[in-house]
């Protein structure tokens, strides 16, 4: 007996195969509130094979993410009311089944506060004027109140706060007279602020007082001249009061 040799030929395919992923977000910066499918509308993902290829890039879908909240506490957002958040994306299935799965990348993005609306913290000093007197907004203080339920307070003299009237004209001290009843007129203040992209706006009031500026005698009283011990009579007599409007008004003595 002796020893047979023989040999046996097979065909072997070799199959590439997903060792990770790597992940691209064009944006990473989000306002407060937005839903998972808009943070990810333009991201996306490609498989990273073994020959050093990769795939071509494919949407991320929200069963694939992790780490996403979209109404952080109002109190984790830092001073130029932005938080950071740390997402994981995971390609946890595939149909080949030499892939290294699951494969995971990881994207920061930043979440945005933003200003809903804004109201008076503090109206200035003064509130009440001297018809023509000069406006002042000294200690005013505005309150910007973001969408996260957080507050933060500026100057009323700040670069993105003006102030008009109601219908956004500058601020006349000296109203026509028209506008006076008793002698005062109260009247909104309109607080106007900018961030750029959206406007808001509050008010609030102050009065100016129509003041009298003069008095004249216009009529003298009828009997002006007398004798010794005669009782004085101001009878007849007409004094015409003027108001810093100019507006005037007679009275009898």
């Amino acid at each position: 007996y002796g020893t047979v040799a023989s040999s046996n030929n097979a065909e072997l395919t070799l199959s590439n195969y997903t060792t990770g992923i790597s992940v691209n977000f064009p944006d990473t910066e989000f306002n407060y509130g937005t839903s998972l499918s808009d943070v990810l509308k333009n991201a996306t993902y490609t498989e990273n094979y073994a020959d050093g290829t990769s795939s071509s890039a494919k949407a991320i879908t929200t069963d694939m993410v992790s780490g996403y909240t979209s109404n952080p506490e109002s109190t984790l957002f830092d001073s130029d009311h932005k938080y950071s958040e740390n997402l994981t994306i995971k390609l946890s299935s595939s149909t080949n089944e030499f892939d290294k799965l699951p494969a995971t990348a990881s994207q920061t993005i930043k979440i945005k506060d933003y200003v809903e609306s804004i109201s008076i913290a503090n109206k200035p000093s003064k509130t009440t004027y001297k018809y023509g007197e000069e406006f002042l907004s000294n200690a005013g203080k505005v309150q910007l109140n973001y969408k996260s339920g957080a507050a933060s307070i500026i100057s009323i003299d700040n670069t993105a706060v003006t102030l008009t009237e109601a219908d956004g004209s500058e601020i006349n001290m000296s109203p026509d007279a028209s506008q006076l009843t008793n002698g005062k007129v109260e009247k909104p203040i309109k607080v106007t602020y900018s961030d750029g992209t959206n406007t808001f706006t509050t008010s609030f009031n102050i009065k100016i007082l129509d003041d009298v500026s003069s008095i004249a005698v216009s009529t003298s009283p009828t009997k002006t001249t007398y004798e010794h011990g005669d009782t004085f009579s101001d009878e007849g007599g007409i004094i015409t009061v003027t108001n810093a409007s100019g507006t005037t008004k007679t009275i009898d003595l």
